[in-house]
Order: C-alpha cells, then structure tokens, then sequence
C-alpha cells in the first residue's frame, strides 16, 4: 500500500529525534568514535531521512529552499554505498549542528500538508540516481 506524504515527513521527523536522543550519549567526537552502537544507529537512522526524503515532490521541498535536500539524499546513498569510507567526522557534524534545522523545517512542513493547498499526496520518484 502506497504511503502518503506526511507518512514520510513523519519519518524524518522521528528519525530526527532518535538522533536527538543519541546524542545524549556521546559529548564528544572522541566518544562518538569509540561507541559503535551510537554511531550505527546514527548511520542507519541518517540513512532512514534521506530516503525519506528522497520520497517528497519537489512541490513540497521548493518551500523551504534553505534546506539541502539534494545533499541529503546524497548522504544517504554515501552512507549505503560508501560505508567503508565514512568520515567520523562529517558524521558527527551532520548529527551535532543539521539535524535540528532539517526537524524544524521538517515540523514547519507538516504544518504545510495540513493546509487544504498542500501539494499532491503521491511520493516522488528517486530523483537523485540519475
């Protein structure tokens, strides 16, 4: 059964906060080197956002052009098919200082689809393996 928009926003939005709460378990980049768990679980939950949003129309992503969705979908097929050369350190970054933006903008947009002019409900097709 297809899913709808908000489903996938729902997603990010979760994943965004497992992150949050891993976070709690490491203060540092040292300690999130050295804790396998927390760093596989932050892998595979960034993996979660971006095909999650590789999922959404560009009707949708449009409304918040501040956010870099092509980039984020590109991370996710990095983290899949380059996971033998993983920076710790981009890692750490993404997790410490982005993540919080994308679940802001990710909040404000399922505000947007509960708007009677929400885009169209239908996933987009993977755009980013061209």
């Amino acid at each position: 059964m297809p899913r709808n928009l908000a489903a996938y926003v729902d997603d990010v939005i979760q994943a965004c906060t497992e992150i949050e709460a891993l976070r709690v378990r490491v203060q540092s980049i040292e300690e999130f080197q050295q804790d396998l768990i927390v760093k596989r679980a932050a892998e595979r939950t960034l993996e979660v956002i971006g095909e999650a949003v590789k999922k959404l129309p560009p009707t949708l992503l449009n409304m918040h052009p501040d956010v870099p969705w092509r980039k984020i979908g590109g991370f996710r097929d990095i983290l899949i098919h380059a996971y033998f050369n993983i920076d710790d350190r981009i890692l750490w970054d993404v997790i410490t200082k982005h993540v919080e933006d994308l679940k802001a903008a990710k909040l404000q947009m399922k505000d947007e689809l509960r708007q009677p002019k929400a885009p169209e409900s239908e996933p987009a097709e993977d755009r980013t393996h061209s």
